[in-house]
């Protein structure tokens, strides 16, 4: 067994080489949000099969010393010009968010993405989340928005061009009109056990939404709005009184 030369193995189906085995890579991006450590991934040529998808950690968080069994991981920034400039607007913005960010939340859940196909926010690792966290990010074409509000004001959200909103353990929504002028194709509506949501459905009417999921409602809901939507994926779950509830408005979704 032996190191050798980048590339002397079988490529992946990415036509990436040695993401697997030779050498174990590290990496930028932490074990966990709960250890200040390094990442090293894929193993070395000496692993046993078993330990190649594992990550292991520096236990310390320092910088790898000099070892014949682990590198480094290169990356090819393949953002456009225009990304990169989302991508620096975000990182300012971030900045923004973490100076006014309260003690108990931890920033470092924060997810974000920026590529050809999303801008994304994912304040659901962080904690509940509206327009308070949101103001810092006004101005920046999110696309794909995940929170869990939890009773939080949300006028913030209609100044985004949201394909994707994931509206998780939310109160006093009482309607949905914070949504009618929102580009969306996928919708996920969670309330909180608290207060099963029981509201109009209305302000959706005439979307392009392919991706509905609806929890935790208090039923029978009129689904009339929903007529001739490309609806790909219907999610209902924790219904109270969901009986009544007219599905025919469906019966020509895909």
């Amino acid at each position: 067994d032996f190191t050798a030369p980048v590339g002397s193995g079988i490529a992946n189906r990415f036509g990436i080489y040695d993401l697997l085995g030779n050498v174990g890579e590290m990496c930028a991006d932490p074990f966990n949000f709960d250890t200040a450590g390094t990442t090293r991934r894929g193993s070395a040529f000496q692993s046993q099969a078993k330990v190649w998808r594992f990550w292991l950690v520096a236990s310390d968080g320092s910088e790898p010393i000099g070892s014949s069994v682990v590198g480094f991981r290169p990356v090819l920034d393949l953002k456009t010009e225009e990304q990169r400039q989302v991508q620096i607007a975000l990182e300012a913005a971030i900045a923004k968010y973490e100076s006014g960010t309260s003690a108990n939340k931890d920033v470092r859940r924060l997810r974000t993405l920026v590529n050809d196909e999303m801008v994304l926010l994912d304040f659901t690792g962080v904690g509940y989340g509206g327009d308070e966290e949101l103001k810092h990010f006004v101005g920046l074409p999110v696309t794909h928005l995940y929170l869990r509000p939890f009773g939080r004001e949300l006028t913030h959200i209609a100044r985004f061009p949201i394909r994707q909103l994931n509206l998780n353990t939310f109160t006093r929504l009482t309607n949905l009109e914070l949504l009618r002028e929102l580009p969306l194709q996928w919708l996920s509506l969670r309330a909180d056990h608290s207060e099963p949501f029981s509201g109009d459905l209305s302000p959706l009417q005439g979307k392009k939404l392919r991706k509905l999921q609806m929890a935790i409602f208090h039923g029978p809901v009129d689904l009339s709005s929903l007529h001739g939507m490309p609806l790909e994926e219907l999610h209902c779950e924790y219904w109270v009184g969901e009986e009544g509830t007219d599905f025919t408005p469906l019966k020509d979704a895909p």
